[in-house]
């Protein structure tokens, strides 16, 4: 028996099923705008043939791919991959597709990332940068990037997202404040990073102003060290709070907290950093420096959309307010 043979469609099966125009439905495809009642015969069509729009042929068509790229430093920092995650659905909801990559705060590996949605016609990036070097970003087009997270000197023409990280920090000393500590340590993860210098001096300029003794403990980028800068501050027996600045360190200071059987708050009183899930499994209830992912996210698409839409407007920075989640790893002295 002979199968019966299914060609895929074309255009001209869109205007016989619609009774439409082939110019018409040529816009439509290309992405110009058709009558209302038209765009609905049309879609239908599509929907009921199974046509595919040929998404590079409209880009090249229109100018446009309505596509974005992301590009975080790592998929598995959690709180990168839900703010990619609160990008991702903001953007669909505009109706734009997010082709999503990492840099591991490689610089190098972060430019041939750029180059590459450049090829690839994307209408926007947004980017945690790698590096604070601008020298890295001047080729880039403001009109379609925006900057998140990270501060990076002498991009006064782009736009950036960012936490008030110094705030932020300033709600955590002032729970330590209000619960009668006078001793408090700070893990934060290195003078070089935007978000570790901010959240530092937001810390030690509020302990300075109501006469709170502080002592900072770095570390790279990475739990184990965490891990190793909780052991060196817990040795000194000295410090009745500590305050673990980024998620990074947060996870470090529970592992090592767990491993070592320490009593929170009865030994030390701590504040972490996000509101990530292992939080949420430390007992007691760990108070936590929240960043509103979902306020960011919408921050974020807008001022690309708004950069798109005007591109000749001056570069401008959207600040977040922090919100600090009592729990009860915080004890009164």
């Amino acid at each position: 028996m002979k199968k019966e043979h299914n060609p895929t469609p074309t255009i001209r099966d869109i205007v016989k099923m619609t009774g439409l125009s082939i110019g018409t439905v040529s816009n439509y495809l290309n992405g110009k705008a058709v009558k209302a009642a038209n765009k609905v015969k049309i879609e239908e069509a599509i929907s009921k043939l199974g046509y595919v729009v040929n998404e590079y042929a409209r880009g090249l068509a229109t100018g446009t791919t309505k596509t974005i790229g992301v590009i975080i430093p790592s998929f598995s920092n959690t709180f990168y991959g839900d703010l990619a995650s609160e990008i991702n659905q903001k953007l669909e909801l505009n109706d734009y597709s997010v082709i999503l990559n990492e840099h591991n705060f490689d610089v190098e590996k972060e430019k041939k990332i750029i180059n590459n949605m450049i090829v690839r016609r994307v209408d926007g990036i947004i980017v945690v940068p790698a590096s604070r070097d601008s020298t890295n970003y001047k080729s880039l087009n403001n009109n379609k990037v925006v900057f998140v997270d990270k501060y990076v000197d002498g991009l006064d023409g782009f736009d950036f997202v960012l936490l008030n990280n110094r705030k932020a920090a300033g709600l955590a000393c002032n729970e330590f404040l209000k619960h009668g500590h006078k001793k408090v340590a700070i893990i934060y993860n290195n003078w070089n990073s935007f978000t570790g210098r901010e959240r530092y001096k937001g810390f030690v300029e509020f302990a300075e102003k109501h006469n709170i003794e502080v002592d900072a403990f770095t570390y790279d980028e990475r739990v184990e060290y965490a891990y190793q800068q909780v052991q060196e501050i817990l040795s000194k027996k000295k410090y009745t709070g500590i305050f673990a600045s980024n998620y990074i360190s947060t996870l470090g200071t529970i592992f090592y907290m767990n491993e070592k059987d320490i009593k929170v708050p009865d030994d030390v009183s701590l504040i972490g950093f996000d509101d990530i899930m292992l939080t949420g499994l430390f007992k007691p209830k760990l108070t936590i420096v929240n960043q509103p992912l979902n306020l960011i996210a919408e921050a974020v698409v807008n001022s690309l959309l708004d950069r798109m839409k005007a591109p000749k407007d001056k570069g401008k920075i959207t600040t977040i307010d922090a919100q600090l989640i009592i729990g009860e790893s915080v004890k009164t002295i």
